[in-house]
């Protein structure tokens, strides 16, 4: 990634060379680059305000930005502007007819987890159950994506304390996942050890909750 961006960047000196988009693709991937979340967030910003207004060919891309904003700034704890950006990056895709499964369900999960971390885990467990049921009836309950959607709900019900939840949507997950990565034995133990650390992290994020009161 980072020779392309180095490419990109020597091309995109000269003024003649690419468009409007080109400009704002680089500044996405020079984010994506980044290892500083401030500096990835100013880079984003730009790609938005180069950009400029919002119109039906590139409303997907103002869509992605906005979501990727929405991700760094919950890596930063910053929730409010992380849930502002990814509802802004949302609605781009429905006013414009885009809210098509490939484009919604990750914009979605995500939007799930960050409100799972703001507190609202009832609501968070609600939407991804929607999305669950989007992807099992637009492609299918053996599918990664259902997988990586089980596998969240998992994690969101351990917030709650609700092991046997988390435990009957972990499972889920690890069944198909035992299909896709079955030439890849080393992914399912890879996996397996995750969703274990998962637990333990749980159990000390609930004690450190009891403790507080």
């Amino acid at each position: 990634m980072k020779r392309i961006v180095s490419e990109l960047y020597s091309q995109l000196q000269d003024q003649s060379i690419g468009t409007v988009t080109d400009r704002v693709l680089f500044l996405d991937c020079c984010a994506a680059c980044e290892t500083r979340t401030r500096n990835a967030i100013q880079l984003e910003q730009g790609a938005v305000a180069l950009l400029g207004d919002v119109t039906p060919e590139n409303a997907r891309l103002a869509a992605n930005l906005h979501a990727n904003l929405g991700s760094l700034y919950q890596g930063i704890g910053e929730v409010k502007l992380a849930k502002q950006h990814m509802e802004i990056g949302m609605n781009l895709l429905k006013q414009h007819g885009m809210s098509t499964y490939y484009d919604m369900i990750p914009k979605l999960n995500n939007y799930a987890v960050l409100r799972a971390d703001m507190g609202e885990v009832q609501d968070s467990l609600q939407l991804l159950q929607t999305v669950a049921n989007a992807i099992r009836q637009c492609s299918s309950n053996q599918s990664g994506d259902y997988a990586q959607v089980q596998e969240t709900m998992g994690n969101v019900a351990l917030l709650l304390g609700d092991g046997k939840r988390a435990a009957r949507h972990f499972k889920k997950a690890m069944s198909i996942y035992e299909v896709l990565f079955a030439a890849e034995p080393e992914r399912i133990a890879a996996k397996k050890e995750e969703i274990f650390r998962t637990y333990v992290q749980a159990g000390a994020y609930l004690a450190q909750q009891i403790l507080k009161k």
